[in-house]
C-alpha cells in the first residue's frame, strides 16, 4: 500500500475542549514525506525553520494513499525553549479521538 507521513505545525495545544476547533485555525500543513524518518528529521531538525518562533507543537501522521484517508498512526512533539528543538511527546489527552490534522 502506498502511504505518506504528513508533517504539520501548530500554535499550542488547547487546555480545554471547547477550544480545540479555535486551536486548529492555527495550524501549518509543512510537507508530506514517504518515509517516517525524512518527516521526523523535517520536526527534530527544525528544517526550514518550521516552527516560525509560533509553533509549539508539531505531529507526523501516518496516511494510506485514497480519498478521505484515515491517519493509521500519530508521533507528536512539542518545542522545549531551553534546548531550542522539539522532543517527542504523547498525544495530549484533550487530543484524544481526534485526527486528521494534515489532511482532514
Amino acid at each position: 500500500m502506498n502511504q505518506i507521513y504528513t508533517v504539520t505545525t501548530i500554535s499550542d495545544v488547547p487546555t480545554e475542549r471547547k477550544d480545540v476547533a479555535e486551536n486548529f485555525a492555527h495550524k501549518r500543513i509543512v510537507g508530506w514525506y514517504q518515509t517516517l524518518q525524512s518527516a521526523k528529521d523535517t520536526i527534530l531538525k527544525n528544517e526550514s525553520d518550521i516552527r516560525e518562533c509560533y509553533y509549539n507543537c508539531a505531529l507526523i501522521e501516518k496516511l494510506f494513499q485514497g480519498s478521505f484517508p484515515t491517519v493509521s498512526k500519530e508521533w507528536w512533539f512539542e518545542w522545549n525553549d531551553e534546548l531550542k528543538k522539539y522532543l517527542e511527546i504523547p498525544k495530549p489527552d484533550i487530543l484524544k479521538g481526534i485526527t486528521n490534522f494534515g489532511i482532514g
